[in-house]
């Protein structure tokens, strides 16, 4: 997944939190226009249709780079 480092943290927290602040532009929008975020107020984001299947992606791929140390 080539995403830039912000839009995997917006990504992260999001599902953590809720809803994020959109401190980066660029990396919200990038986000949005591929529907993993969406806008829930002028400067907050927060999972979109396809954000909860890219976070689950996320976590598997460091899930197993991880354990691949064991």
């Amino acid at each position: 997944m080539d995403l830039p480092p912000n839009a995997l943290w917006f990504l992260l927290e999001a599902r953590r939190e809720g809803a994020v602040m959109a401190f980066d532009r660029s990396s919200a929008a990038l986000l949005v226009e591929m529907s993993m975020m969406q806008w829930v107020g002028p400067d907050r984001l927060t999972l979109g249709p396809s954000g909860k299947d890219h976070y689950d992606r996320i976590v598997t791929l460091y899930r197993q780079r991880f354990s691949a140390g064991e």
